[in-house]
């Protein structure tokens, strides 16, 4: 397995197909909230988010990477800048095939240790209430739960990291 940052247009397609697979995988686990999910992600301008990938620009994330197995697409992660000390890591994704190998764990640790190299003190995140092995991770990890920092959903939760 590798982990690595997405330079490259190839890379960042793996990504934005990652990140559909993510969507729909959040449609299954959220049945009842399509519409509250789709507007969710409207409000964040997924589309643009995903294009500033492919084509960096202004409103590209900071850092994203990606996880290959065999050259396959199989995680990635993002990472936000919210001001000069706090971060937001977003977009966490691991297909179900890849689940089970640390691959999430991986991609968060790289991310961290991403964030101290740039500067950052804090690191915030917001996850889904049935996101159960995520939340596992996150408090592994030394996420502690937190006060909602943006709109979310009905169906998320708020968790925070001190980088110092």
């Amino acid at each position: 397995m590798e982990i690595r940052q997405v330079k490259s247009k190839d890379d960042a397609e793996k990504v934005v197909l990652l990140v559909r697979q993510f969507v729909q995988w959040l449609r299954v686990r959220y049945p009842d909230k399509h519409a509250e999910i789709d507007a969710y992600f409207e409000s964040q301008d997924l589309e643009a988010q995903l294009n500033s990938i492919i084509e960096p620009s202004e409103s590209a994330p900071n850092e994203v990477l990606l996880a290959l197995v065999n050259e396959q697409p199989a995680g990635t992660v993002m990472l936000n800048q919210v001001d000069d000390a706090t971060c937001e890591m977003n977009r966490l994704f691991v297909p179900d095939d890849y689940r089970g190998h640390n691959i999430g764990r991986r991609l968060c640790v790289e991310l961290i240790d991403t964030a101290k190299r740039l500067g950052y003190r804090r690191m915030r995140l917001s996850t889904g209430i049935h996101h159960t092995e995520a939340k596992g991770l996150y408090l592994s990890l030394g996420f502690r739960s937190c006060k909602k920092f943006h709109a979310g959903t009905s169906i998320s939760e708020f968790f925070d990291l001190s980088l110092d």
